[in-house]
């Protein structure tokens, strides 16, 4: 490869990364938006703290969609890869916690059951929100 076509290669690289660290970020935000919403949602209907952690997969899945929404719409192509891809960048961070979180907890959840949960939860959500974004005008 050529020194001139390595440069534009790093340079839409870089423009690549931007767009997905700016698509996870909102996605993000989207995501606590939605998880104030649920939480004013459980404290009027009273709802039993049991409900929150459904309230929270789909709050997170809010914010894959959103992320996968983003990134599609702004590269053009290949929406549901980009999707996943962003759904993906979220995860991380959400995988993260989880896993300390699991190991500190005094509780018995199965965090291989929880994780795959998450991970399935955030690619379906993140494709579906590519496949949007590629197709919203």
């Amino acid at each position: 490869m050529s020194g001139k076509r390595r440069a534009e290669y790093k340079k839409g690289a870089k423009k690549t990364f931007k767009i997905y660290i700016i698509s996870v970020v909102l996605g993000a935000l989207g995501s606590i938006v939605m998880l104030l919403l649920c939480s004013l949602i459980m404290w009027l209907l009273k709802l039993p703290p049991e409900t929150g952690e459904t309230f929270g997969m789909v709050s997170f899945g809010a914010g894959c969609l959103i992320a996968g929404m983003i990134s599609a719409k702004i590269i053009h192509r290949a929406g549901m890869l980009c999707g996943i891809k962003a759904a993906l960048l979220l995860l991380l961070p959400v995988m993260a916690v989880s896993i300390v979180t699991a190991l500190f907890s005094t509780t018995s959840t199965n965090l291989i059951e929880l994780l795959l949960g998450r991970a399935i939860n955030a690619i379906i959500c993140g494709a579906v929100g590519g496949v949007i974004g590629v197709n919203d005008n």
